[in-house]
Formats: C-alpha cells, structure tokens, sequence
C-alpha cells in the first residue's frame, strides 16, 4: 500500500472508530442505567427483576436488527440499482408490518405473561421475584410496536443518508433513559414503575426525532398508509438475521442461566441471579468496544471489498483488532481491578454477596481479550462474502459451546458459574484457528487484474491516472470500444467532481479502481469524500442560454448512461461512491 493510501486509509478507519466507540459508550451506559438505579434502589431483589426480564430485550434485538439490517441492505441495493419506488414501497412495508408484529407480540406476552415469567425463571416460590420482575415486564412487553419500530427507523434513517439525525436521536434516548432513571427511581422513588417508564419515554423521544425525517420527507423515503407484506418481512428479517441470531442465542443462555440460579441456588438464588446481572452489565460494557469496533469497520471493508483492495482490508482488520482488544482489555482491566466497587455500584452492600460479586467480574473480565478476537472477525467477514463463516464462528461461541458449558457447569457446580465464560472463549478461539489454519476458508479477495489509483483535490494528476488506465486496459485485452469508454468514464467523473463537488478543503480526494472482471467485464469504481454529489444527475437536456455550462460538461456522461452497461451511484458512510459496468 502506497503511504498516501495507507494515510486515507488511516484516516477512515480512525474517523470511524471515534463516533462509533462513543455511540457504543452511550448505548452500554443506557442499558446499565436501570440495574444500577433499581439496585442502588431495591438491592439484590430489583437487580434480580431485570435479570429475570433482560429475555425480552433479546426478543427485541433479534426481530428488531433482523428487521432493520435486511431492510438497511435492501434499501441499499434497490436505491443503488435506480429502484427508488420499489424502496420507498419496501420501506412502508417493512415499517407496518414490524410494527403490525409487535401489537401480536404485545398481546401475547401480556396475556401469558405468568408462563412467560417462568419460562424466563420467575418461579412462584419466590413470590417476590415474581412480582417485581412482572412489574417491569408487562410495560416493557406492552411497548413491543415501539421498540421494533425505533429499530427500523433508526437504520433505515442512515440508509436514507441522514446520519447526523439518526445519532442526535440516539443520543437524546440515552441522555434521556439516564437521567430520567436517575429522576424517577432515586429522587421520586418510583422503583420498578419508574425505571421502565424512563426508557419508555426515551424509546418514545427517540422515535418521534426519526419521525421528522420520514414524514417531511428529507430524504428518498417517507410513511405513507399502512400496508402489511409478509414477503417482505420474511424476507428482510431472513436477510438481517445473520446480524440478529446471536441474540437468539443470548436469550437461550440468559433464560438457561435465571433458571439454573432460581432452582439450583436454593435461598441463594435471588443473589446468584442478581450477580448475573451485574456480570452481563460488565459485558454490556466492554463488548460495546468490541461491537463497535465491528460496526465501524464494517461500511470500510464493503468498500474496500468492492474495490478488490486487499491490503487496504489486511490494514483495516488488524489495526482495528489491535485497537478494539486493547480498548476493551483496558476497560475489563479497570474493572477487574476495581470489582469491589463495580459491585457496590450496583447497590450490593452486603459482604458475603460482594465476595461473590467481585469473584464473578473477576472471572469474567478474563474471558473479554478473548472474546475480542473472535468477535471483530465476524463483522469483517459479514461484508467481505464470507457470511456463511461469520455465521458459523458466531454459532460456535454463543451455543455449541456456551449452552452445553453452561449447562453442565451450572449442574456440577453453580457456584462456579462463571468459569463458563473465559471456557467457551478459549475453546471456540482454538476451534477456530485450527480450522481457519487448515482449511484456509478465511482467505477472502480472488486474484483478479485491479488498477487503483488515490487523487487528492487536484486536476493535474489525471493525465497520469488516463496512461495508467490505458496501459492497464491493453493488457488486460480491452476491446476498442471498452477502452474508449473507459477513458471517457475516468476523466469525465473525475473533473466533473474535482469541479464541482470539492470545496478546497485539505483531505478530499477520489479513489479510482478498474478490474478486469470475468466474462470480458470491466468494473469502474469511483469513490470520493465530496459532499453529496451524483454525476449521474448532471442534466442532459436540451441546451439552453442558462444550462450552457452544465449541459457541455455534462456530455460524456450522458453518453456514459447510453454505452454503459449497468451504472450507479450510492452514499455511504460519508462517501459517494459510484459503480460503472462496462
């Protein structure tokens, strides 16, 4: 890699890193706010509620991300292939029938909410457990329409190009759920009540900022009436639950674990399942480093993918290892050496329970350095074509060896719970090295003909970028009339963008890649920094004594749209990037 390419490159990743670790931060924060308040509130007994109910929260994320992230890469793709009626419909449909899908759930939890509650293990011996837990599930299960539809909007709003929304959104949520936990439960005492009500009111809040995109129609989609597609909710949540099964599996092992505390645990119990808590708020934290790292790398490495540019994806993937398990490690390491205090901030105060308490963190935090290597890796190959791997290393960490560990331990020795973490860590990180080492599966990018070049906001390095294209298309056997083309396509784009869409300010440029794909293709992908800007919609109309300019620069492009076999433009993660067959 070239240094002014390994500099951008750089630069992404960082730019990415930064935003992505601070959202991640806040949204472990709003997940921790009502164990920490309940506890310090009701103790051992308001900490074991929400362990009891956390299930719920997993059913959301499964259908909720399932939902959005097939949703977000079918919009993506149908607006990149120039279907934008066919995406605004998807979107309606998609909307109406998750939230159509949440009323079914709302009703079904609220009406067997008793069954449910022992399912998750809330058992009737402990009529105060019950309780209390069935005071924060029947609202939490009641606003199931909501929060599915707070996961769509949420993703879908940053697949409408409109980011900064989308995070003020979240952010206000989370400021929100805190200080409103804080207000309600500590200052009012409303206990329970309070605290669901908090993060109803985010949830809330959330929903009606995303909302203001969507009705004033500030991007491609908007709400129109209700319309229900079981095709498309099938077919999105299929599409989305490679991203979404991990919790599934989360549930499993959450619902396995309250009951083996509950009844194994004998008076104990309560406290076994309050600790767990604790010990997954931990997690909450220092696997929001990790998801995030994940999430930030993911948009990079599509691009990069496209791009058949494999050392710019060997770049991103071990510096983004380094930096999301040295970030988490030092985290986990804070904690672990402050266990004591973790606890007491959870409201466990007695001293035999904050014996365990610290015993449990301590076991656990050991376990997260190497949960980082098997977790960023699956992010990567999500968007590098290897879907079916990183389904796989997921399977294996959360329920081929989890479960049956968790299992068998809570069985021979409960009070040695929480060697089940670092265990299942360790023994899916040697499974899986061993087959990566032998098998070879997780080698990505096939030895194809590319071209890549890094301009920065200057035209005089064209020339230089034509020869190169040219010499590159001769010996990879380009017919005349690709070649032409090419030419046409490369310089057109190019000054048309350093003209129009750069400001002059430091840090733009445009990478340019040409590959020689199979079946006497070539693929031309542009990709720049520039504020929004779509070359495709330069008019092409008749000229006119007002359009004269815009009209002759706009010529070669017009003949682009004419010749070219398939041609697109996309936003993506502050990027344009756009795609020419030819």
């Amino acid at each position: 890699m070239n240094d002014k390419r390994q500099y951008y490159c750089k630069h992404m990743l960082l730019s990415s890193l930064i935003p992505s670790f601070i959202s991640a931060f806040a949204l472990s924060i709003a997940d921790i706010v009502d164990s920490v308040v309940l506890g310090n509130r009701m103790g051992e007994n308001g900490l074991a509620a929400i362990g009891i109910v956390t299930p719920v929260y997993m059913l959301y994320n499964i259908l909720g991300y399932g939902l959005s992230r097939g949703g977000e890469i079918t919009n993506s793709r149908l607006v990149a292939s120039g279907q934008t009626e066919e995406a605004r419909k998807h979107f309606n449909e998609l909307l109406w029938s998750g939230i159509f899908c949440g009323v079914i759930i709302a009703i079904a939890g609220v009406l067997f909410s008793r069954g449910i509650l022992f399912v998750f293990g809330a058992s009737g011996q402990d009529a105060r457990l019950f309780t209390a837990s069935r005071h924060y599930y029947i609202p939490l299960i009641a606003a199931a329409p909501l929060f599915i539809a707070n996961y769509i909007f949420y993703d879908l709003l940053r697949s409408d190009g409109d980011q900064y929304l989308a995070s003020l959104a979240f952010t206000v949520s989370c400021i929100l759920d805190v200080g409103l936990n804080i207000l309600f439960v500590l200052v009012f005492g409303l206990g329970i009540t309070g605290s669901i009500s908090a993060t109803l009111i985010a949830q809330a809040v959330e929903t009606v900022i995303c909302l203001f995109h969507f009705i004033r129609k500030r991007g491609l989609l908007g709400i129109f009436a209700p319309r229900l597609s079981v095709k498309t909710f099938i077919s999105s949540f299929a599409l989305g639950f490679s991203t979404s099964v991990r919790y599934l599996f989360q549930l499993l092992f959450l619902t396995l674990a309250n009951n083996l505390f509950v009844h194994r645990g004998g008076d104990k119990g309560s406290l076994y399942v309050a600790i767990f808590d604790v010990v997954m708020n931990v997690s909450f934290v220092a696997y929001a480093l990790l998801e995030g790292t994940g999430e930030a790398l993911q948009p990079l490495c599509s691009a990069f993918y496209e791009e058949k540019d494999r050392n710019s994806l060997d770049y991103c993937i071990h510096r983004s290892m380094l930096i999301g398990v040295a970030s988490a490690s030092a985290v986990v390491f804070l904690i672990a050496l402050f266990a004591r205090q973790t606890a007491f901030l959870f409201g466990i105060t007695d001293p035999e329970s904050l014996k365990v308490a610290v015993y449990a963190i301590r076991i656990f935090c050991v376990s997260v350095p190497f949960a980082g290597v098997m977790i960023i890796p699956t992010y990567y190959y999500q968007c590098v074509g290897k879907e079916r791997l990183s389904a796989a290393v997921t399977i294996l960490r959360n329920c081929i060896i989890l479960l049956p560990a968790a299992y068998v331990i809570g069985i021979l020795r409960l009070d040695a719970f929480w060697f089940v973490f670092p265990l299942t860590e360790l023994i899916s990180l040697l499974l899986a090295f061993l087959y990566l080492r032998f098998t070879g599966a997780g080698q990505v990018l096939m030895d194809v003909p590319v071209m890549s070049a890094t301009l920065e906001n200057d035209d005089h390095e064209i020339a230089v970028l034509l020869q190169n294209a040219e010499r590159f298309c001769e010996e990879n056997h380009a017919a005349p009339a690709q070649e032409n083309l090419l030419m046409l396509a490369v310089e057109e784009i190019v000054i048309a963008t350093i003209a129009q869409a750069f400001t002059g300010k430091a840090g733009e440029y445009i990478q340019v890649t040409l590959v020689a794909d199979s079946g006497d293709r070539f693929v031309l992908l542009i990709r720049n920094s520039a504020r929004r800007f779509n070359p495709f919609d330069m008019k092409t109309a008749r000229v006119t004594r007002d359009n004269a300019d815009e009209f002759l620069d706009s010529i070669g492009i017009h003949i682009l749209k004419r010749k070219a076999k398939e041609f697109y433009y996309r936003r993506n993660n502050n990027f344009n990037i756009l795609t020419l067959v030819i």
